[in-house]
């Protein structure tokens, strides 16, 4: 149940809303009759057509404008993605030149260790054959060459 004092109270908030929402609304009609009144009067000498002119010439520059930036952004944006594409190019091929150089270096030592392999195995093959032709012989001289 409300009390009678905040019955009051809330009425007197709703009169002074309805007040406050009058004088808006009178107000909104106070300017635009001002308006309406001045522009009735600058359209008599043509100065709207002349307004409305130089509205859409303002505006077409500055589409015009928007456009041009829009073009340079993307111009620019596009030299940065070849300069970025460049660049990543770039440190690929240099990324296979190395991996190149280094398979090539593996594959020389590998050649290498080949090569001293087999000088390896015919050393030891010749001294085999030697040893075994020593082996069968009862020359003491032959160990003194």
């Amino acid at each position: 149940m409300m009390h009678a004092g905040n019955r009051k109270h809330e009425e007197d908030i709703a009169k002074v809303r309805e007040r406050a929402a009058k004088a808006r609304i009178e107000q909104h009609h106070r300017v635009k009759e001002s308006y309406e009144r001045k522009t009735s009067r600058k359209d008599a000498a043509g100065e709207k057509a002349a307004r409305e002119a130089f509205v859409a010439r303002q505006i077409k520059l500055k589409r015009e404008m928007y456009e041009d930036l829009v073009k340079m952004n993307a111009a620019r944006i596009a030299n940065q993605h070849d300069h970025t594409n460049q660049r990543r190019m770039l440190r690929i091929a240099e990324t296979e030149a190395k991996l190149r150089d280094r398979a090539q270096e593996k594959e020389a030592l590998y050649q290498k260790r080949i090569v001293s392999i087999r000088e390896g195995w015919a050393e030891k093959s010749k001294l085999k054959a030697e040893l075994d032709k020593l082996k069968y012989c009862n020359s003491t001289r032959q160990f003194t060459r």
